[in-house]
């Protein structure tokens, strides 16, 4: 009987190493987590309160991520 086994070589364009595919998934994943959180207080904030900050409610989602933007 033959076994045949895979290597794991990286292919052209996927030269990215094991760690890094993971650091980088680990800090999407993260962004997607503080950009939800964000999305979430910025939700629970009166009318009045998003007057003060300049923000309509449709906008949040948008204003959300510039503020996470200005953190890269």
């Amino acid at each position: 009987m033959t076994t045949l086994h895979a290597t794991c070589t990286p292919h052209a364009g996927h030269a990215e190493s094991t760690p890094n595919r993971f650091q980088a998934a680990w800090h999407r994943a993260l962004r997607r987590l503080q950009l939800s959180r964000l999305i979430g207080a910025l939700n629970r904030l009166t009318p009045d309160q998003l007057e003060q900050i300049g923000v309509k409610k449709a906008d949040i989602p948008a204003y959300a991520l510039s503020l996470l933007d200005r953190e890269d």
